[in-house]
């Protein structure tokens, strides 16, 4: 689902883009596996810098850490798309303050709402491994695999633009610690058709 908000994104900028994510589909069940690559989805724009953050964030002791963080946004995401709630308060909550991928996300969200589409009921979380984390930002990836979109009435596939298609979704997340938490900035994905590929999706 993810995978193919990347492939809206173009479109969404100039109207609504939502998520980001191709095959990101949204799902109940979820298997949270530890430590591995990416596959493929949300793509919010990584070039716009980041606030700065004050010298006294440091010294937070966060709750979770960046992998635990990103996880439970991404659970966030799904469930946002299984209820059709584009502003769903725990989704909204896990972004950083002006994040350009909560812009996209809630976009692709909203596109999904108004073509009466729904996340999948279920899916596959996990491979999260940190990259990088220097008391003020982290860097993370992970995999997901979703079953694809449904039309919220036939429980039909959706088309792909609207995240319809199984397949594992690679992730890339930028995450920034305000108030002493992990808070998702920005997210790169893209779709893996196979679980064989190098990456984080590799034997997920």
């Amino acid at each position: 689902m993810r995978s193919t908000l990347l492939r809206t994104a173009a479109v969404a900028s100039a109207g609504l883009l939502l998520c980001g994510c191709a095959r990101h589909q949204l799902a109940v069940h979820h298997h949270e596996a530890p430590g591995r690559g990416l596959s493929g989805a949300v793509s919010p724009p990584t070039s716009s810098p980041a606030p700065s953050v004050p010298s006294t964030e440091a010294a937070a002791r966060p709750a979770l850490g960046p992998v635990a963080s990103w996880l439970l946004s991404e659970r966030a995401f799904y469930r946002a798309g299984q209820l059709g709630e584009p502003d769903y308060g725990p989704l909204v909550s896990s972004f950083a303050p002006s994040s350009p991928a909560l812009e996209s996300i809630v976009s692709f969200l909203i596109t999904l709402e108004v073509a009466g589409v729904v996340a999948p009921s279920s899916y596959r979380l996990g491979a999260g491994r940190l990259l990088f984390e220097d008391g003020h930002e982290a860097t993370v990836t992970g995999c997901s695999y979703d079953t694809g979109s449904l039309y919220r009435s036939s429980r039909l596939p959706a088309p792909a633009s609207l995240g319809g298609g199984a397949g594992f979704t690679a992730y890339q997340v930028r995450l920034l610690l305000r108030g002493g938490r992990w808070l998702v900035w920005s997210i790169a994905s893209r779709a893996v058709s196979s679980d064989r590929q190098p990456g984080p999706c590799e034997g997920f």
